[in-house]
C-alpha cells in the first residue's frame, strides 16, 4: 500500500455513522484500521476510502485546522464530563473529503500520492448488509401504530396527531 515508510492522511467511512468520515494520520493504515476495528463500541467496521501519502507526521492536524476554518460545524465536537471532546470525525461525505485532499495534492503537484481505494466485493457486500441493517424500520413505541401500518391504515411518513396518550 504505502511505500518508503511514508505515513498517510486517510479518509475512513463507517456505516455506524454514515453522515461522518474520519480524517486522520497513520504511519501504517492497516495497523490503524485493526486498532479502530478491534473496538466493540461500534456496530460496523471502518473502511478505507482514500489516503494521501505525506512526508511528515501529523500533517492531518493542518488539514483539520483548515476544515475547521472553512466550517467549524463540520467537526464532531461535544462537551462530555466537563471536557471538550474534539474528534477527527467530520459531517461530510467521503467524496467531499476526498475532493479536499485532491485539491491539496493538485496544488502540490503530488497527485500520484493520492489513492482512491476501490472496495473489494466482500467489502461492498458487507457495506450493503450494514446499510440494510442500519436503515431497517424500527417499531414505534406505540404498538397500535405498527398494526395500523401493517394493515395499511396509515403509511410511514403520514402526519398523525396523537391526543390523550400518556407519553
Amino acid at each position: 500500500m504505502i511505500e518508503n515508510n511514508k505515513g498517510a492522511i486517510y479518509i475512513l467511512r463507517n456505516p455506524s455513522f454514515p453522515d461522518y468520515v474520519k480524517i486522520g494520520y497513520a504511519d501504517d493504515i492497516n495497523k490503524r484500521l485493526k486498532e479502530l476495528n478491534r473496538s466493540e463500541c461500534i456496530p460496523f467496521a471502518f473502511r478505507l476510502y482514500a489516503y494521501y501519502e505525506v512526508p511528515k507526521r501529523l500533517t492531518d492536524i493542518k488539514l483539520h485546522q483548515m476544515i475547521d476554518k472553512i466550517n467549524p460545524n463540520f467537526r464532531s465536537i461535544e462537551e462530555f464530563d466537563g471536557k471538550t471532546r474534539k474528534r477527527e470525525f467530520y459531517n461530510m461525505s467521503a467524496s467531499d473529503a476526498y475532493s479536499i485532499l485532491e485539491t491539496i495534492a493538485q496544488i502540490n503537484g503530488l497527485e500520484d500520492n493520492l489513492v482512491l481505494v476501490e472496495p473489494s466485493a466482500k467489502e461492498m457486500k458487507a457495506e450493503e448488509e450494514a446499510e440494510e441493517i442500519r436503515t431497517k424500520r424500527s417499531f414505534t413505541s406505540l404498538p397500535k401504530f405498527d398494526w395500523m401500518i401493517k394493515e395499511g391504515l396509515i403509511n410511514i411518513g403520514d402526519e398523525i396527531c396523537v391526543i390523550s396518550h400518556p407519553n
